[in-house]
């Protein structure tokens, strides 16, 4: 164990003696007068995590051990619910980068995270027009990427409405601005836009429905994605899900985009005291057998949350990229148990394939066991320790290397 790790540990385990002394304060604070109710709500967070990084290369090496920070400070200000704004700000980077603590005050990570204003004008219709985090459903092709530090956030104007069981919602972001972007290179690829809209329907516990449509476009490229899930919970603890989506478009040079994503999960949780669970995935990326030629199949997951899907080693960020076009068949299960009410203990095994055969190379990437113990001792404060291993196989034995490869990170997280 290196010091580095020892240390980490021992900060961990302190922090959560600690947590137990915490008290609670009130953050909103609220004023009545003639003209209504103003309200104002603080927010902090600040997450630290520990990585032992192996540059994901399948050959000997020294590897990373470093710690990486997110601080952020928040203010939402409101009007009889009616009229607010929210400003958040953030400040990431990796402890110690830079070399003159002391001296050097220019916070080279500090940046505005969500900034924006909204308005209520009827009950459950609301519109927010600026800088803000937007997820639909289970972040497929929408996501926060709230995992990683710098997480994301769009610049854009939004609608959104809630009745009951019903829930849409809609906007427009832009994505990269070519006014801004024009001192770069030739090449750049102008604008890119975003349109998304998602509706969801809580029928019944047993029976969630969410439908989610985006179209990018740019100057080189323009795609529709769209499609659903379909998913629910038993009171027996049984959990199921199915989600399957299209990818059409048209890019330069006469390409044409063709491709689907399905997937499918099935769970069981036991209820007796330690909450064991049990759980099966297939997911299966569509791929592409011949890259070269002008018809394109493999399926891109746009904005997504990628980390949520393919392990915690994220060897699968970007689908046609990290699997040069082949797509990705992913097959695997998940153990796990509640040891206290607290702490969840679990496994996940990923058996990931290409799903579509290229010339000259084999099917099989590799397999990845995740072994994932969560910390909750109370809700402000929350800890986890994640180990990596990734046992490669034809695909990447041919284009990487032949070693096992590690990741460890572990993460102490308190949002007030």
């Amino acid at each position: 164990m290196t010091r580095a790790t020892s240390a980490w540990m021992a900060l961990c385990f302190a922090l959560l003696g600690a947590s137990a002394r915490a008290e609670e304060s009130p953050l909103r604070m609220a004023v009545e007068t003639d003209a209504g109710t103003f309200s104002a709500t603080p927010s902090a967070e600040y997450m630290l995590r520990y990585r032992h990084f192996e540059a994901r290369d399948f050959t000997p090496s020294t590897g990373a051990d470093y710690l990486r920070h997110r601080a952020r400070l928040g203010l939402d200000l409101d009007w009889e619910k009616r009229v607010g704004v929210f400003v958040q700000v953030q400040d990431i980077r990796v402890l110690g980068e830079e070399l003159d603590t002391l001296t050097d005050f220019d916070a080279n990570g500090f940046d505005l995270h969500q900034g924006y204003a909204r308005v209520r004008p009827l009950d459950g219709l609301e519109l927010r027009l600026g800088r803000q985090e937007i997820a639909y459903e289970n972040h497929r092709l929408i996501g926060t990427v709230a995992w990683l530090e710098q997480a994301r956030a769009f610049d854009g104007a939004r609608i959104s409405f809630d009745h009951d069981m019903l829930h849409l919602d809609a906007f427009y972001a832009k994505v990269l601005e070519d006014y801004a972007t024009s001192h770069q290179e030739a090449g750049a690829i102008g604008d890119v836009d975003l349109l998304a809209g998602n509706l969801h329907l809580a029928i019944l516990p047993e029976l969630d429905l969410g439908l989610v449509g985006v179209l990018e476009t740019s100057g080189q490229r323009g795609l529709a994605t769209f499609g659903g899930l379909l998913g629910g919970k038993l009171e027996v603890g049984f959990s199921y899900g199915l989600e399957g989506y299209g990818q059409l478009g048209h890019g330069a040079g006469d390409v044409d985009y063709r491709s689907f994503l399905l997937a499918g999960h099935l769970g069981q949780t036991i209820d007796v005291t330690t909450k064991p669970y049990a759980g099966a995935f297939v997911e299966l990326v569509s791929g592409d057998s011949d890259p070269t030629d002008t018809t394109k199949s493999s399926f891109t997951t746009l904005y997504s949350t990628a980390h949520k899907f393919h392990g915690e080693m994220d060897f699968f960020l970007n689908l046609p990229r990290d699997t040069a076009e082949a797509g990705l068949l992913d097959l695997g299960g998940t153990l796990g148990f509640h040891p206290l009410p607290s702490i969840d203990l679990g496994a996940t095994y990923h058996h990931f394939r290409a799903a579509a055969a290229q010339a000259g190379s084999g099917s099989t990437f590799g397999h990845e066991l995740d072994a994932i113990l969560k910390l909750v001792p109370f809700k402000p404060l929350y800890l986890d320790f994640v180990y990596g291993l990734f046992v490669p196989e034809e695909i990447f034995e041919e284009t990487r290397g032949d070693d096992l490869e590690h990741f460890i990170y572990s993460t102490v997280w308190v949002h007030l």
